[in-house]
C-alpha cells in the first residue's frame, strides 16, 4: 500500500522556460515603464513649479530623471535581447 504522507513530502522542481522568462521581464518592464509615466505626470509639474527658483534643485530633479530613464532603457535592453534568444 502507498504511504500517501511520502508522496506528499516529495518536491517538484519546476524550471523555468525561457517563455516564461520573457513573459515576466516583459511584465515587469511593461509594469514599471507605467509607474515611472505615471510618477512624471502626477508629480513632474509640481516639481518642475518649485524648482524653477532653484538650479540646484533643477539639476537634481534632472539627475533623478536621467536615472530612471537609463534604469528603464537597460531593463527594456534586457527584455528585448530575452525576446531574440528565445
Amino acid at each position: 500500500m502507498i504511504d500517501v504522507r511520502s508522496i506528499a513530502s516529495l518536491r517538484v522542481a519546476v524550471a523555468s522556460t525561457p517563455s516564461t522568462q520573457f513573459k515576466r521581464r516583459l511584465l515587469t518592464s511593461s509594469l514599471f515603464t507605467g509607474l515611472d509615466a505615471a510618477a512624471l505626470q502626477i508629480v513632474g509639474p509640481s516639481i518642475y513649479r518649485v524648482a524653477s527658483n532653484s538650479a540646484a534643485m533643477q539639476a537634481g530633479f534632472a539627475v533623478l530623471v536621467l536615472g530612471m530613464l537609463a534604469s528603464l532603457g537597460r531593463m527594456w535592453f534586457l527584455t528585448i535581447r530575452d525576446c531574440n534568444n528565445q
